[in-house]
């Protein structure tokens, strides 16, 4: 039987194609569960597998797939805590199934009785979200519309541009998007909202290579727990 866990990815083994294609599963376990789909992301590039489902790969085409990775959200182990997402670039893939996987839950959960929030869901969910330019922050109108859905859950998410810093915001809003990288203050700012021993915050770090060291050291130096920091790095 197949199933995965929030944050994981794909093995994709094409017949004929002696290179396995690796990709992020960007949907929910649940909606694999109900109506029996998953998503997963593909970039446009040169790699044999993922130019096979860009330019040949048909319906009822056949392929073996494979989960793998040890970078996941856990709804039991993580429920009360405060979830920090921060995303560097495709390193958004994994993070937006987690982030569908905590929408999903909260729609399940009978909102009448308070008592199953820190069972069941995360205390808190914030996300920092960095890319080199506005075009490139994926999955946007997603995040906006289940944060903006599940305002006892999620923070209002924080995006940041490195690059073409007088692009023009998404939705015309300007204040949407932090034009510079983010920063050991920024992380400062999340965990300082989370003093309470009781939702100590849990974080899943995801990006290129020197984002995600650095992110990870910053968390060091703050005294975060090395179990309380999961990271996945994007080459």
């Amino acid at each position: 039987p197949f199933s995965f866990r929030p944050g994981q990815w794909l093995d994709v083994h094409i017949p004929d194609i002696p290179i396995v294609g690796g990709f992020s599963l960007t949907s929910s376990p649940s909606q694999f569960a109900n109506p029996n789909t998953f998503e997963i992301a593909i970039k446009k590039f040169d790699n044999p597998a993922a130019k096979w489902f860009h330019t040949v790969a048909k319906r009822n085409d056949v392929v073996s797939i494979r989960v793998g990775g040890d970078f996941w959200y856990d709804p039991q182990l993580d429920a009360g805590r405060h979830i920090v997402l921060i995303a560097g670039g495709v390193g958004i893939n994994p993070i937006i199934s987690i982030i569908a996987t905590i929408a999903d839950d909260a729609r399940s959960i009978d909102r009448q009785d308070p008592s199953h929030f820190p069972r069941l869901l995360p205390h808190r969910v914030s996300l920092l979200y960095t890319a080199s330019t506005v075009a490139e922050l994926l999955f946007l109108d997603r995040i906006r519309g289940i944060t903006e859905r599940n305002p006892l859950i999620f923070a209002p998410p924080r995006f940041f541009v490195t690059r073409d810093t007088t692009a023009t915001s998404p939705s015309g809003d300007p204040d949407l998007v932090t034009r510079r990288r983010i920063t050991r203050d920024d992380v400062r700012t999340v965990l300082a909202g989370s003093s309470d021993a009781a939702v100590r915050p849990r974080f899943f770090v995801c990006g290129p290579p020197p984002m995600t060291d650095a992110v990870v050291g910053w968390l060091g130096e703050m005294g975060v727990e090395e179990g309380d920091v999961r990271f996945e790095k994007w080459w």
